[in-house]
């Protein structure tokens, strides 16, 4: 017990030293570049939607729910939220920085996890934050940060080869509404979960009620929104890049090429990343999930 205790203390201060770096570097960035003058135009998407949402704005076109321009119900959602008690641009711009710092605390626990030990565990989530351009994804005021924070800690569950929990089923469930095509990656690592799980008609009831539980409250809130259950988005977007006409080869070629790229800014790192796929088979859901993206 007394050795169980002083892992957990190490591990919090782990975690502090963690929590101070992040919002240094953080920190540090945005007052660089001056935010939330956001990079993207697609974070106004969000702005705008939030504030639609809230009353502050008229909607952009006659009959236009807020969340019909959305991708991510789950981002504008928490926007909106944190928006009753500031400006909605700083309120993704607090968002983003709660996501960066769920996302190094995630590769904290995926590192503890693999039992790596103590420069590791500091190592690992320092460089999730600063590999190829990951710091400026994360404070573009879109839901990027909350998507990886969510696939930071569904790494470091998958690692563990425990049954599923319900917080994980829950997680499961929301996924898909934090971006529409991790769909896939719910579907896969679900599957996964229920041929480690024991076979009974109990489990399998107790993975569907919490899955939908999961998914419940944002389904609820698109139908109430927009009268259906997938975000409008998904669709605009599949039809403006038309990317499923290409001939497979293209997308082959596309989908290699940006791998290539950010293998290329992560360097050697990259190394480390191929070794890990290769020898933990739990994570094996995930290339599943990039390789989807191919068909």
């Amino acid at each position: 017990m007394q050795g169980v205790s002083n892992t957990a203390v190490t591990y919090r201060h782990e975690q502090q030293a963690l929590t101070i770096a992040t919002a240094l570097l953080v920190g540090g960035w945005l007052w660089w570049l001056g935010q939330p003058a956001f990079p993207l135009d697609d974070a106004w998407i969000v702005t705008h939607a939030a504030e639609h949402w809230l009353g502050r704005v008229a909607g952009q076109f006659v009959g236009a729910a807020p969340l019909d321009g959305a991708t991510s119900v789950v981002h504008v959602t928490l926007v909106a939220a944190l928006g009753l008690l500031m400006p909605v641009p700083l309120a993704q711009l607090v968002l983003a920085g709660l996501a960066t710092w769920a996302l190094v605390l995630g590769l904290h626990q995926l590192a503890a996890n693999l039992q790596l030990d103590r420069s590791w565990r500091l190592a690992l989530p320092l460089l999730g934050l600063l590999a190829a351009e990951t710091l400026g994804q994360l404070t573009n005021g879109l839901e990027t940060g909350l998507a990886m924070a969510a696939v930071s800690w569904l790494l470091a569950r998958a690692v563990q080869n425990k049954p599923p929990s319900r917080g994980l089923l829950l997680g499961l469930g929301s996924l898909p509404f934090v971006r529409p095509e991790l769909a896939a990656l719910s579907g896969l690592l679900t599957l996964q979960l229920l041929w480690r799980a024991p076979r009974t008609w109990r489990v399998l009831a107790d993975c569907v009620l919490w899955l939908g539980l999961g998914a419940a409250p944002w389904l609820t809130v698109l139908w109430w929104q927009t009268g259906g259950v997938i975000a409008g988005t998904a669709g605009a977007k599949a039809a403006f890049f038309a990317e499923s006409c290409w001939p497979l080869m293209d997308r082959w070629h596309r989908w290699l090429g940006s791998v290539w790229a950010f293998v290329r800014q992560l360097g050697p790192l990259a190394v480390g990343l191929v070794g890990l796929l290769v020898g933990l088979r739990q994570l094996w859901p995930f290339v599943g999930f990039a390789l989807l993206f191919v068909l």
